[in-house]
């Protein structure tokens, strides 16, 4: 019973919150964590850049001398594929919807993306490791 009625209360706070907000702050164009400035994007892959807006917003890109646009869907999520890239950099890019300022991601690399995980013996420098 004190469990439901905390649901309750904090579900209620949150809904102040969101609705007391001005609605041009909630309806800015947003990016992903994964999406920021000194990221890496890989080579010669199409470069899919996404993040969410107001549903229906329009939302520019440009990403070094390419631009393309968009609209988001009605979930409010956006997605745009660039070309692939050759290795380079470093890149600018901006990001525009209509309602809200302009996001600017700086000192992009193109080049090898390596995904590592696996055990806690990957931080390890390689002096530590024993050679054959």
């Amino acid at each position: 019973m004190i469990r439901k009625k905390a649901r309750l209360i904090v579900r209620t706070l949150i809904a102040l919150v969101w609705f007391g907000l001005p609605y041009s702050i909630r309806s800015q164009v947003r990016l992903p964590a994964v999406i920021g400035d000194r990221m890496v994007i890989q080579r010669a892959k199409p470069v899919s850049i996404w993040g969410w807006a107001k549903p229906g917003e329009k939302v520019a890109v440009r990403l070094s001398d390419q631009a393309m646009e968009t609209r988001a869907g009605g979930d409010g999520g956006w997605r745009i594929i660039f070309p692939a890239l050759k290795a380079g950099g470093p890149l600018q890019m901006l990001v525009r919807g209509e309602n809200g300022p302009e996001i600017t991601v700086r000192d992009i690399l193109v080049g090898e993306v390596w995904v590592c995980s696996g055990q806690s013996n990957m931080e390890w420098p390689l002096s530590l490791t024993s050679s054959p």
